[in-house]
């Protein structure tokens, strides 16, 4: 009975212990197409790093779809070289998911992009105007320099799209909030409409 009573105690209080540990809420994700047609979403993950389950999916005019990311998941969403961005580190770092919109590549016009969740909320509408003529290639625009944050399309992504690395060593751009909520990344967020604004 004694012996009982010593492993009773034991499994009491090994139970307080893990109860005293905070566990992180899971993060996700709701992806949404407002486009006028159907988009093809490429999710990239970094190497080495857990993985989200998928590649890539179709979504078609107001559809949506929900992602779950593992602790530790890192890589971004987007619609294809050299597109807008969502890029995150999920719970990388004191129970933080660091996120932000990425441009430095380029962007396909007409087509923004919104992140917004329990942290605050980043757009870029990234329209005809942004890009600089010779960086246009019909609906695409792509930066001649990523890693140059003074060329004209840099500045022009500055303008238009603060909320966006314009470059690669653009790290301002950069923000965190509290791991365990959903991150709604919308594609063609308000009045912007791919196919409409390349007609």
């Amino acid at each position: 009975m004694a012996s009982s009573n010593v492993l009773l105690a034991a499994l009491v209080a090994l139970s307080l212990c893990f109860a005293a540990i905070p566990v992180a809420a899971a993060t996700s994700f709701n992806v949404v197409n407002r486009c006028g047609g159907s988009l093809n979403i490429i999710v990239r993950e970094n190497a080495g790093g857990p993985s989200i389950g998928t590649s890539g999916f179709t979504l078609s005019p107001g559809a949506s779809r929900r992602l779950s990311p593992p602790n530790r998941w890192a890589g971004n969403i987007g619609t294809g070289t050299p597109g807008l961005l969502a890029e995150f580190s999920i719970n990388s770092n004191s129970n933080l998911d660091f996120y932000d919109i990425s441009a430095v590549d380029g962007f396909f016009i007409g087509t923004g992009m919104s992140i917004t969740g329990s942290g605050r909320g980043l757009t870029c509408r990234a329209d005809a105007g942004t890009c600089p003529p010779q960086n246009r290639n019909g609906n695409t625009c792509a930066s001649p320099n990523r890693n140059d944050p003074n060329s004209q399309y840099a500045r022009n992504v500055r303008a238009s799209c603060p909320d966006a690395y314009s470059w690669s060593g653009d790290d301002t751009k950069t923000f965190a909030t509290g791991t365990g909520g959903t991150f709604s990344i919308t594609f063609c967020p308000s009045s912007i409409n791919l196919f409409a604004a390349n007609k």
